[in-house]
This record gives C-alpha cells, sequence and structure tokens, in this order.
C-alpha cells in the first residue's frame, strides 16, 4: 500500500473534520507529514504487535555462564562497533541483526524442537523476563537456540532525501487499513483538548473491536514456521 492511499483516506474520513489533514485544507500539506506519519508508524506497531505480520529469527550461541541472552545488535557478531566480550548474536553482513523484536514467540533446538517457554512446570523450560531477553537456567555452550520473534514494522522516515508519499510503500494488509485508519485518529484526537473523552474512547473501542474481528475470522496466520537454515548452514 502507498502512504499517499492512506493519506487519502484520512482526509476524506477520519481527518475530515480537523484542520490537520481536512478536506477543507486541500488534504495533508507538507508541513504535516512528520506529525501523520509519526501517528501512522505508532498504529503499525500496535498492529504488529497484535498481529504476526512480520516473523524473525535469530541464531544464539550459548555460554556455560551466561544464563540472560538478550536480542539486542550490541551482541551481534557483525557488530564491529561494539565492545561486548561476548557476541552471541550468529547473524551475518547480509541478514544482521537490527533490532527489531517486539515479542518473543518460540525457542527451537539444533534439532527443530520447540522448547518450553515460560513454563514453570517444566524444569528446562526457557523464559522472557523482558520482551527482547531469553533465559536459558541451563545453558552450555555446544548448544546453539533459535528464537523467533514478531518483528517491528519498517519505520517511515520523512526525513530521508526524497520522501514522496506517492512512491512510499507501507507493508500493511488491506483488511488492516481500517483498524490503522482509526487507531490514527484515535492518536490524533487523544491530543487535542477540544474532543470528548467520549469521543476519544469510542475510537479505540472501535479499534478493538476491528482487531477482534480480524482475529475472529482468521484473517491472518498465526502460525510461526521453524526456520532451519541456522543448522543447515552450519551457523551453530
Amino acid at each position: 500500500m502507498i502512504l499517499s492511499e492512506i493519506f487519502d483516506h484520512l482526509t476524506y474520513g477520519e481527518l475530515s473534520q480537523l484542520a490537520i489533514g481536512g478536506n477543507n485544507t486541500d488534504g495533508i500539506k507538507e508541513a504535516d507529514y512528520k506529525a501523520i506519519v509519526g501517528h501512522i508508524n505508532l498504529a503499525l506497531t500496535e498492529l504488529y504487535k497484535r498481529f504476526p505480520l512480520k516473523l524473525n529469527s535469530v541464531a544464539i550461541q550459548l555460554y556455560d555462564h551466561i544464563t540472560n541472552y538478550k536480542l539486542h545488535s550490541d551482541y551481534a557478531i557483525t557488530n564491529e562497533s561494539s565492545t561486548e566480550t561476548y557476541k552471541y548474536i550468529i547473524d551475518s553482513p547480509y541478514y544482521p541483526f537490527t533490532d527489531d523484536v517486539l515479542m518473543i514467540e518460540r525457542v527451537i533446538n539444533e534439532n527443530a524442537e520447540e522448547l518450553p517457554l515460560n513454563d514453570t512446570n517444566e524444569y528446562y523450560s526457557l523464559f522472557t523476563p523482558m520482551y527482547n531477553v531469553v533465559q536459558v537456567p541451563y545453558p552450555d555452550l555446544d548448544n546453539a537456540i533459535e528464537v523467533q520473534y514478531k518483528a517491528a514494522p519498517t519505520k517511515i522516515d520523512t526525513t530521508v532525501d526524497g520522501f514522496d508519499p506517492d512512491t512510499t510503500e507501507v507493508v500493511i494488509p488491506n483488511h488492516m487499513l481500517e483498524p490503522l485508519l482509526t487507531y490514527v485518529a484515535y492518536r490524533i484526537y487523544t491530543g487535542n483538548k477540544l474532543n470528548k473523552g467520549s469521543d476519544i474512547s469510542n475510537l479505540y473501542s472501535k479499534f478493538n473491536a476491528l482487531c477482534a474481528e480480524i482475529d475472529y475470522k482468521g484473517l491472518v496466520n498465526k502460525d510461526i514456521n521453524t526456520n532451519l537454515n541456522f543448522w543447515r548452514n552450519g551457523w551453530a
């Protein structure tokens, strides 16, 4: 989907009665790009958190003395500027780790077996004390794991040279356009002191209802397929 299409929907829909982006002001002006795009980026992040729209994997080399593995580029082997002693994230120059973790979903061992996660009834369970940290109570230097996670959307950057809404792609399924527009309106109306609390609450309720409908209709594939390339390529 092209960003200018989203702008048009906002102009003639959710923002039609507002000075910013309303159709009585000839749409969204260049001076408002940064503000509107900021809300769109937040809406995208919210949708990417709720649904598995982008799934990534990263391989982690375990060390006997390290139990908490933070998924941060400081610990990536390709990060030559990092001064960390132990770089346990096994990435490559072609696919560098980019700090795009939203939520850890699964952990896989070298035999492509899913490991128990956050299960206090399992002795060898792994845990996620933070959104980007995997805790391995019994690490072994001879082993590696693959962490599969919901990844953040690509941020729309209005500061890049040649930024043009007519050529800027927004990676979002068509059936999620309405909740995205609703969330943007919710954000903008929240910042407008002239709007009533009930109006803001209604927008957020509508957003949640639209997301629930998408989930109910099964419009998003929830399965996460194991990526065996880590082990086949001998990275671990």
